[in-house]
C-alpha cells in the first residue's frame, strides 16, 4: 500500500512540474486574451458605443488599441505602432452577456511581429453545484444547501503551435 501512495505521489508529482513547465506560454496568453474580453464587454455594455466595428483604448496599457468586430465577434489589439499583439474570435455563452469567452482561433505575437502561438478554442457548458451553509432557526444547526447551476468555459482544441522569436517553431500539443 505504501508503495502505491509513493507511485501516486510521484506521478503527481511529475504532472504539476510538466504543467509548471509550460505555464508561462499558456498562462500569459490566457491571461491577455481574458483582459482583452474584459475590455470588450466593457465596451460593449457601454451604451455610447455603437456600430460595427468598435476601436477603443485598452484600458491596461493606454499605448495599445482594442479593435472590435461585433459583428464577426473578434477582437484585436494593436501597439503603438499599429503592431498586432493578439487577434481572436470571443463568444457569448449565455443570455445575460456578462462574460465573452475565446472562441474559434487565437493567435498572438512577439514584440518584434512574428507569430507567437496560435490555436483553437471552443466555449463549452458544464455543470456547477454551488453549496451554501446556512443556520435553520428552528433547529439552531448549520445546513448545507446546494443549487445547481450551469456554467461555460473556454477549452483548447486540437494543435496549438509555439515559436520562438525568430519564427522557427518551439513546438505543438494537441489539445482535446
Amino acid at each position: 500500500m505504501q508503495k502505491l501512495q509513493g507511485l501516486y505521489f510521484y506521478s503527481m508529482f511529475a504532472y504539476l512540474f510538466m504543467l509548471l513547465l509550460s505555464a508561462p506560454i499558456c498562462a500569459e496568453q490566457g491571461s491577455l486574451s481574458d483582459a482583452m474580453l474584459r475590455a470588450t464587454n466593457d465596451a460593449l455594455s457601454n451604451s455610447s458605443s455603437s456600430g460595427k466595428h468598435i476601436n477603443i483604448t485598452y484600458p491596461y496599457d493606454a499605448t495599445h488599441t482594442l479593435h472590435i468586430d461585433v459583428e464577426k465577434q473578434t477582437v484585436r489589439l494593436t501597439d503603438a505602432n499599429k503592431q498586432i499583439v493578439a487577434e481572436g474570435g470571443y463568444k457569448q455563452a449565455d443570455a445575460t452577456g456578462n462574460q465573452l469567452y475565446p472562441h474559434g482561433y487565437w493567435k498572438y505575437y512577439h514584440p518584434n511581429g512574428r507569430l507567437k502561438e496560435e490555436g483553437s478554442y471552443v466555449v463549452a457548458p458544464y455543470a456547477w453545484v454551488d453549496t451554501t451553509y446556512v443556520i435553520n432557526p428552528a433547529t439552531n444547526t448549520k445546513e448545507m444547501k446546494t443549487s445547481p447551476m450551469l456554467r461555460y468555459q473556454s477549452i483548447p482544441t486540437g494543435v496549438h503551435r509555439y515559436y520562438h522569436p525568430d519564427g522557427s517553431l518551439a513546438g505543438e500539443e494537441l489539445r482535446d
